[in-house]
């Protein structure tokens, strides 16, 4: 398969390195196989492994991009400092690059629908590439954190509506007035005695103390008590 490392290619490592079947796999696996990108060049920052997870997303293949120098080829990375991380790789420092403050470390397309960017957010790392305490070159490692940042979106969106409800029923529960308590009523004309001593009717007493508001009427007992001449034929209506 193109892009495979073979037992013959050890353009990166001393030859006098043996390589075990298992181990090759296993490099094979990573690079053909692997959920994030990876990217090896040599200390000259030449590109020599361009993984197929970095072909699909980016329509650059490992054989187009091999011996190349990373910065030629992505010259934003000089444009954003990145080439910095690079060079301290070399050094033997590791870098680590968060989303939050870096968004990505080469630009690619989004894979997800929902993303409110054009490209595709990453986080990454960047160090020094090792066999046997000889440098190498460096490594660097992308990872599609697309999926995180929409299910961080989701919950920004899930508490900001429970903010709004909560805010809603504090609004609604500054409105509301309650009665509680025992009330002094009087029993012949019904009217409340107030916190001062003052009575009212009780209309006036509900209507201070509460948000409701009256409508009057008369009720049929009241009808044919007061207006006995009219009674019946006003309730027939």
């Amino acid at each position: 398969m193109e892009g495979l490392i073979s037992q013959n290619q050890t353009s990166l490592l001393s030859t006098s390195i043996p390589i075990n079947p298992f181990d090759l796999g296993i490099i094979n696996w990573v690079y053909s196989q692997f959920h994030m990108g990876l990217i090896v060049t040599d200390k000259n920052l030449n590109i020599q492994r361009w993984s197929r997870w970095l072909e699909y997303r980016s329509g650059k293949t490992s054989a187009e991009l091999s011996g190349k120098n990373i910065f030629e080829i992505f010259p934003e990375l000089v444009n954003r400092a990145h080439h910095l991380h690079f060079k301290e790789a070399l050094l033997g420092h590791v870098r680590i690059l968060a989303y939050a403050f870096h968004k990505y470390l080469i630009r690619l397309k989004p894979t997800k629908v929902g993303i409110d960017f054009d490209f595709m957010p990453q986080s990454a790392v960047i160090g020094p590439l090792f066999v046997q305490n000889e440098l190498l070159g460096t490594l660097a490692i992308i990872e599609d954190v697309s999926d995180r940042l929409l299910r961080e979106q989701e919950l920004i969106r899930e508490i900001r509506s429970k903010e709004d409800i909560i805010r809603q029923l504090e609004s609604e529960k500054l409105k509301v007035k309650t009665l509680s308590g025992m009330l002094p009523i009087c029993s012949s004309c019904k009217k409340i005695r107030d916190d001062k001593g003052y009575w009212n009717h009780v209309e006036y007493y509900i209507s201070k103390h509460t948000d409701v508001d009256f409508s009057h009427s008369i009720c049929p007992d009241c009808m044919r008590k007061l207006y006995p001449e009219y009674a019946e034929e006003v309730l027939k209506e």
